[in-house]
C-alpha cells in the first residue's frame, strides 16, 4: 500500500514517515509545505516526497497521484483546518485515491460533563476555535465522502504522547524544575494514546472495509488520570509525587485568589496547551523573581482550558475501534512513558540511567 502523508514535517505525521518506513508496514510518500519540512525524515535515503500546501489542490494532486490511501495530518492554524477538507479531497479525488484518513481530535467533545463519550455522543454547542476547526473540516471530508469515489475516515485521539510529544516535554519539563501543577489534583482522565498505537489505527483505516465514512475514537486500552500520569512519568524521571502541587479548580469562570507562582506556573502550563491557547495565555504572564512561594497576581484569569483539561470527566470509548478496525493499541501506557523518557535522555535531558 503507498500512503501518502499529508503534514509528514509534524509530530505524528513525521512519526508515521519512521514507523511506516522501518517497520515495513507500507510504502510511504512524504508531503509537507516547503524543503525544510524534510530536515527530520532526510536520514531515510531515497525516500519519496513532495511539496504541497494543505489548501491547494493543485499542488495536492500531483503529490497524491499514485497513491492508494492519504494519512491527513497537517498542523496548521485554525482556519487553515478548517477548509483543508475540500481541497484534499477534490485531488484525491481526482489522483485516484481510494481513501482518505483524517486526523481530528477528541478535543471536539470541550467540556463535556459526561462519565464516558463516544462516537455517538452530541458534540457541545460553544467549541473552541480549534475544536470548531476541526468539526468543520470532519463534517466537510464527510460530506464529500457521501457523494464521491473516495472512502473518508475520521479519527479523533486525544493526548498523544511519545518521542519528540509536547505531552512528554512539557510535564517532564515541570516535574525536573519542581514547577508541575495539576488542576483539581489531576483527577480528570488523561485519555493518552501512544503515537505508535495511533499510527497502527490509521493503517487500519486505510484498508478496513467497514471503514468508510466512519468516525473512531482512539486510546490506549488503560485508563489513568492525569495525576497517575504525571506520577507515573515523575517517577521514571526520578521524581516523587510529593513535588507536584495541586491547583484548586477555578468555577464558572472566576478568579483564582490562591497563590500560586505567577510565571514559571503559567510558563510550564502553556507548553500544554494548542496554540491559540498558547498566545493568550503568554499575553497574560510577565516576568517575576525565583521564589520557593507561589504566587498569583489576583488580577490575572487562571487558564480555563488547562484546568478543564485536567479535570476532565469523560473517558473515550474505543469499542468501535475495536469492533470495525481490529484495533489494539500494542504499547501499553507504561512502556510508553519509559520510550519517551529514554528520548528525552537521548536529547541531553539528565535522566538517570537507573530510573529506566
Amino acid at each position: 500500500m503507498k500512503i501518502g502523508i499529508v503534514g509528514a514535517s509534524g509530530f505524528v505525521g513525521a512519526r508515521a514517515v519512521e514507523y511506516l518506513t522501518l517497520s515495513g508496514l507500507a510504502d510511504v510518500r512524504a508531503i509537507v509545505r516547503r524543503h525544510g519540512g524534510l530536515a527530520r525524515l532526510s536520514r531515510f535515503e531515497g525516500i519519496d516526497w513532495r511539496l504541497a500546501e494543505a489548501t491547494n489542490e493543485e499542488q495536492l494532486f500531483r503529490a497524491f497521484e499514485g497513491c492508494d490511501c492519504v494519512l491527513h495530518s497537517i498542523m496548521g492554524d485554525d482556519r487553515e483546518v478548517a477548509i483543508c477538507a475540500a481541497p484534499a479531497y477534490r485531488a484525491a479525488e481526482r489522483a485516484g485515491v481510494e481513501r482518505i484518513v483524517f486526523l481530528s481530535s477528541a478535543a471536539v467533545y470541550g467540556n463535556l460533563q459526561l462519565p464516558e463519550v463516544d462516537e455517538a455522543t452530541p458534540l457541545p454547542g460553544n467549541p473552541t476555535p480549534y475544536a470548531k476547526a476541526k468539526i468543520r473540516a470532519e463534517r466537510k471530508f464527510l460530506e464529500l465522502g457521501s457523494r464521491g469515489r473516495v472512502g473518508v475516515v475520521i479519527l479523533r485521539p486525544s493526548i498523544i504522547i511519545g518521542p519528540r510529544s509536547n505531552w512528554i516535554s512539557g510535564p517532564a519539563q515541570q516535574l525536573l524544575s519542581s514547577r508541575a501543577w495539576l488542576a483539581g489534583g489531576g483527577a480528570g482522565y488523561c485519555n493518552t494514546v501512544y503515537v505508535d498505537n495511533l499510527i497502527d489505527s490509521a493503517l487500519l483505516a486505510c484498508s478496513a472495509e467497514k471503514a468508510a465514512g466512519e468516525i473512531f475514537l482512539i486510546a490506549d486500552d488503560e485508563a489513568i488520570t492525569w495525576g497517575e500520569y504525571y506520577r507515573r512519568l515523575g517517577k521514571l524521571l526520578g521524581i516523587t509525587s510529593s513535588s507536584i502541587r495541586n491547583v484548586p479548580r477555578p468555577s464558572g469562570g472566576r478568579r483564582l485568589t490562591d497563590r500560586v507562582r505567577k510565571t514559571n506556573l503559567f510558563k510550564a502550563g502553556v507548553l500544554l496547551a494548542p496554540s491559540s491557547v498558547r498566545q493568550a495565555v503568554k499575553k497574560m504572564i510577565g516576568e517575576g523573581t525565583r521564589t520557593s512561594r507561589w504566587s498569583f497576581a489576583e488580577e490575572e484569569s487562571f487558564p480555563q482550558h488547562l484546568a478543564a483539561l485536567h479535570c476532565t470527566p469523560w473517558r473515550l470509548r474505543t469499542d468501535k475501534a475495536h469492533r470495525l478496525l481490529g484495533y489494539r493499541p500494542r504499547v501499553s501506557v507504561d512502556e510508553a512513558l519509559k520510550r519517551s523518557v529514554l528520548w528525552l535522555r537521548f536529547a541531553g535531558w539528565k535522566v538517570q540511567d537507573q530510573m529506566i
